[in-house]
C-alpha cells in the first residue's frame, strides 16, 4: 500500500484560519471544513468547500453567530454531509448532498432548543 497523496491548500484562500476539528474527506479531491467565527461575533462561522480540481474554495453558507457551526461529518453511503447549527433562535441539522456536482443543501431539520439539545456534535451510528 502506497502512502496518500498530501496536497497543501493555504488558509488565505478561505479568509481566515480552518477549524482544527470541523473537516471532512469525501473524496481524494473534495472536502468540507467550517472556519470559525470571532469572539466579538462578527465575523460569524463558515461552512467551505473545496475540491483540488476545480479551483479556489467556496463559501457554502454564513452563520447566524461565531462558534455555532459544528459537527461536520460525511455519511459516504448516503453522500450526505451534515453540519449542526447550534443558533440559539433557530437552530438545526443542515444537510449537503455530495452525489453530484456541485453539492447542494437540501431541507434542514429544526433541532428542539426547548430540550436543551443545540446540535453541537454529530456521529453516525
Amino acid at each position: 500500500v502506497s502512502p496518500p497523496a498530501v496536497q497543501t491548500l493555504m488558509a488565505a484562500a478561505f479568509g481566515r484560519p480552518l477549524s482544527g476539528s470541523d473537516l471532512v474527506v469525501v473524496s481524494p479531491t473534495l472536502a468540507f471544513a467550517i472556519v470559525p467565527g470571532d469572539f466579538s461575533g462578527s465575523p460569524p462561522d463558515q461552512m467551505w468547500r473545496f475540491d483540488f480540481t476545480r479551483g479556489v474554495p467556496q463559501k457554502l453558507l454564513d452563520a447566524s453567530a461565531s462558534f455555532v457551526l459544528g459537527g461536520l461529518v460525511f455519511d459516504p453511503v448516503a453522500q450526505r454531509v451534515f453540519l449542526g447549527d447550534a443558533d440559539a433562535q433557530a437552530p438545526k441539522l443542515h444537510v449537503f448532498d455530495v452525489s453530484a456536482w456541485p453539492p447542494a443543501e437540501l431541507s434542514s431539520f429544526a433541532s428542539d432548543p426547548a430540550a436543551g439539545l443545540l446540535p453541537r456534535a454529530l456521529g453516525l451510528y
